[in-house]
């Protein structure tokens, strides 16, 4: 337990920081200060998300931070966040957390200084940095998002062909996104439902405010150029997988024309290869010319046929297919991505 104390005329101004609390400890902070059941509850549980309840004698708010040692791909939100509990009645500031941090550390040892000095005159100032603390600790991981997502528009604009591990890269940035877009949210509806601030601190929360939504339209903006990407990419596979299909298509135009035209030649050569002593134009002198008359006649006939029912029109060549495929990845291009970036 690290406890920061400073009297000044007569006020009190404390601050208790619980790092690993035991039972022992999180009751002998609820005796003394009058903490609900509940909040000690709620600070014990590892799963809760950001809140801010309200009591008699105070607020009890939940943040969650983003881990610095979480990887770089985590999507979850329990591996990705550390949760603080945070009591404040204006002069009081009780701080519960069960993790070890590095910002968290040298903030305490801050105040620390500056409450031996006699310089701490309002438990808000650190409450106000604690908040900025959680704000600030999703720029780097939102840093690291927009990285990846120029990797991936890259990727997408060498490579028409969008590979399994590019997929679920994306789906990954948009489930990582959406946590800290989800944790950002809640935290600033939290700030704007602080009480017991001085009038003269009001400024200081309002510009955590101000940052907090500035990463917030950018954590948006990430998700909606990912999407964008991904639509990209359904589109530009739906074009390829149509172009396949027409190429198919013709291959299997050409082998039904090509079987269905030799199908009149194979029948009258059947027809006159049965042994029969008395057919037709069998002892006729020119019976040979006059059936290959007839089978050259009904091949004609059936590729006037086809001509007439437009089976023999020429289909899309593969050019005019790339051409098409060309168009959509451009067209797709201009309307989403590039006016997101404008």
């Amino acid at each position: 337990m690290d406890v920061i104390v400073r009297n000044q005329n007569g006020n009190q101004y404390s601050w208790i920081d619980l790092c690993h609390p035991s039972a022992q400890d999180l009751m002998t902070v609820m005796d003394e200060h009058r903490l609900h059941k509940t909040a000690i509850l709620d600070s014990l549980d590892p799963h809760h998300l950001p809140k801010l309840e309200r009591f008699s004698s105070g607020i009890f708010i939940i943040v969650r931070m983003y881990d610095e040692t979480a990887l770089q791909r985590e999507d979850d939100l329990q591996k990705m966040t550390r949760k603080i509990s945070v009591y404040f009645n204006g002069s009081m500031l009780i701080t519960i957390r069960r993790n070890e941090c590095e910002a968290m550390h040298e903030l305490i040892s801050r105040w620390r200084g500056k409450g031996e000095s006699g310089k701490l005159d309002s438990v808000a100032h650190p409450l106000n940095e604690i908040l900025d603390m959680v704000i600030n600790s999703y720029m780097d991981p939102l840093d690291d998002c927009q990285s990846r997502l120029d990797r991936l528009e890259k990727l997408t604009f060498q490579d028409s062909n969008f590979k399994t591990h590019q997929a679920e890269d994306a789906y990954s940035l948009i489930a990582k996104s959406s946590v800290i877009k989800r944790m950002l949210s809640l935290c600033l509806h939290i700030i704007d439902r602080i009480d017991f601030i001085p009038e003269e601190s009001r400024p200081y929360y309002n510009d955590i405010k101000e940052d907090g939504e500035g990463l917030l339209f950018w954590v948006q903006d990430i998700q909606e150029n990912t999407n964008r990407i991904l639509q990209l990419q359904i589109s530009l596979e739906g074009q390829r997988t149509s172009a396949a299909s027409q190429r198919t298509n013709e291959i299997m135009r050409f082998l039904t024309v090509f079987s269905i035209l030799f199908m009149p030649l194979n029948f009258i050569a059947g027809l006159y290869g049965m042994n029969f002593h008395h057919m037709p134009l069998v002892q006729n002198p020119h019976g040979f010319w006059l059936s290959v008359a007839t089978m050259g006649g009904s091949t004609l006939l059936v590729l006037m046929w086809f001509y007439r029912m437009g089976w023999l029109m020429r289909g899309a060549e593969p050019g005019k297919v790339d051409d098409g495929k060309a168009f959509l990845f451009r067209k797709l291009f201009h309307e989403n991505v590039k006016d997101s970036v404008q």
